[in-house]
């Protein structure tokens, strides 16, 4: 028991230090911008790259972070260019996509989420013919709160974001509700709802009434 409380304890600081981290880079991610060429980034902006798309253990090793860095800038600057983004989509984009690349355990916590969406969805495809339902529905509403209930707080704002850069969860989110309980100011800006107007699609997300969806 007090093996399992001191685990969720340390899963809850891990959380509460990403979405930190996060918002830092966020919150700084301008400097970033308007870079001509790879040989015209500044300090600052290098090491904003470093920190959060370079392993720690080759800090130490400039040719190693160069290629990593190089390696990375295309990518970074695609995202800067799209034309079609909003500025704020651009900078939750890139700062949430180098804190996904810096974390590699953020892709475990998702993966087992998904499963476990994945589960439900198959166990409850299939009409048990000698089952009414009604009794069917029960049961698969019985799972959904329980998945919808296991997410810590945390686990919700980072599947939001998670969601706004990938697409892989966007199904189980709308359709099992997995975000009812957040509000938009558990955000890193409250703003950033407006990033993913389909929550609105679901009358149970009455605290994302307020938004208007003119970005």
């Amino acid at each position: 028991m007090i093996h399992e409380i001191i685990k969720q304890f340390k899963g809850y600081a891990f959380l509460n230090y990403v979405i930190e981290d996060f918002k830092v880079l966020y919150y700084n991610i301008d400097i970033l911008q308007n870079i001509g060429h790879f040989s015209e980034i500044t300090e600052e902006q290098r090491t904003l790259l470093k920190v959060y798309i370079v392993p720690e253990r080759l800090w130490n090793e400039k040719e190693k972070v160069d290629r990593v860095i190089d390696s990375k800038f295309v990518e970074i600057k695609s995202i800067f260019n799209n034309k079609f983004s909003t500025e704020t989509l651009v900078k939750v984009k890139v700062s949430y996509t180098l804190i996904f690349d810096k974390f590699k355990d953020l892709d475990i916590i998702y993966k087992n989420i998904l499963q476990s969406c994945n589960f439900i969805e198959k166990e409850f495809s299939d009409i048990d013919k000698n089952k009414p339902k009604q009794i069917e529905f029960k049961e698969k509403e019985y799972f959904i709160d329980m998945l919808r209930m296991s997410l810590s707080k945390q686990e919700q704002i980072l599947l939001f974001y998670h969601a706004i850069c990938f697409d892989n969860f966007k199904f189980y989110i709308e359709k099992f509700q997995l975000l009812r309980d957040l509000n938009k100011e558990d955000l890193i800006d409250s703003e950033h709802a407006k990033l993913y107007p389909e929550i609105l699609l679901s009358n149970k997300y009455e605290h994302f009434r307020d938004i208007t969806l003119d970005l």
